[in-house]
């Protein structure tokens, strides 16, 4: 059986999603932000998804941020002391972040979480579990603090994470820096190690379900960007000299693009919406060759799906990327997230 969808009992949230910082501003100190409002986190890269502990079933469920319920993909998250912990935590949500074992990558995610359980459970028995850097506690025992200010959610996930979760095995509590002075060294250091940078979330900040607000803030190595593929172009198949190119025949580029908002006063996307409203933006390149071949052979399989650009700056108004670069499939996010906003 494949993923499937989250049942609608576990009364979803949508994750909040976070604002970029420019990283020149933000390193030189040009940003107009008052840092001292914010603390720091280390920004993973992994797949975002909320853990539910429901009592109905004494099951930890995880949800990605496209409302599949992936729970039977992961091995040993409900082991023999789940149960307990669900009882003693009914009605828990967490965000969190999905990362690989050790030594893998976000890539390899995809090989647990994105077909069969059985084969997502094979492949962890043969080279690990995953984890959870838990960051977030948006609710429990009936409660919802999902409007209350990030510092108390912190409190009390520490709270509950000192009493109950870090008995947990595969669940981690995320690491806050408190003092503005060290977000610059704090960043810097994480890049130099291979990380992605830090995300910095305001103290008073509320969670805002399923928006993007600068209440969360990320910076990062560099600037990346989502959008769905709408289509393709054919790569050259002789170059100036009339010799044929390394790309005859196959993809040149995938076109890019999303979702733009109706109206001046940007309603809601209908959810009635289908491919056919979606709007081309851009092309970029830079696909590994099998990728490359896979969107040659399988070019239906491949629109719709949402994937991650890199390049120096996107134009405030057209969304067009400079120095657009492929980077990889986000299937930890839903298409409908891709929104061109108006300038």
């Amino acid at each position: 059986m494949k993923q499937k969808n989250a049942d609608p009992q576990l009364d979803l949230i949508p994750a909040m999603n976070a604002n970029r910082v420019d990283l020149p501003e933000f390193l030189e100190g040009r940003k107009p932000l008052n840092l001292g409002e914010y603390w720091a986190e280390e920004k993973f890269d992994g797949n975002r998804a909320l853990l539910y502990f429901h009592e109905p079933d004494a099951t930890i469920h995880v949800v990605t941020r496209g409302g599949k319920d992936v729970t039977e993909n992961v091995l040993g998250l409900n082991n023999d002391n789940a149960p307990a912990l669900v009882a003693a935590l009914g009605g828990l949500v967490l965000d969190c972040e999905i990362l690989p074992p050790d030594g893998f990558h976000h890539h390899n995610l995809r090989s647990a979480l994105g077909g069969y359980p059985e084969k997502g459970l094979q492949w962890q028995v043969d080279n690990g579990e995953l984890r959870f850097e838990v960051f977030d506690l948006l609710r429990i025992h009936g409660q919802r603090f999902e409007r209350s200010p990030f510092e108390d959610r912190r409190d009390k996930l520490e709270f509950w994470w000192d009493a109950y979760l870090y008995e947990h095995t595969l669940l981690e509590l995320s690491m806050v820096e408190k003092d503005s002075g060290n977000f610059r060294d704090m960043y810097i250091d994480l890049v130099a190690d291979g990380g992605e940078g830090i995300m910095l979330k305001h103290r008073d900040g509320i969670y805002y379900p399923g928006k993007r607000k600068s209440a969360w803030l990320k910076v990062k190595r560099q600037e990346t960007y989502d959008w769905v593929v709408t289509g393709f172009t054919d790569a050259e198949e002789l170059n100036d000299k009339g010799e044929r190119t390394k790309f005859a025949g196959l993809v040149g580029a995938v076109k890019y693009g999303g979702y733009r908002r109706v109206g001046e006063g940007r309603e809601p996307i209908p959810p009635n919406w289908t491919d056919l409203d979606v709007e081309t933006i851009g092309q970029c390149s830079g696909m590994d060759n099998a990728t490359r071949q896979n969107m040659t052979d399988n070019p239906d399989l491949w629109l719709g799906k949402v994937i991650e650009i890199s390049g120096q700056q996107a134009d405030p108004e057209t969304h067009v990327i400079r120095h657009p670069s492929f980077v990889r499939v986000r299937d930890d996010k839903d298409r409908m997230e891709c929104i061109i906003e108006n300038p």
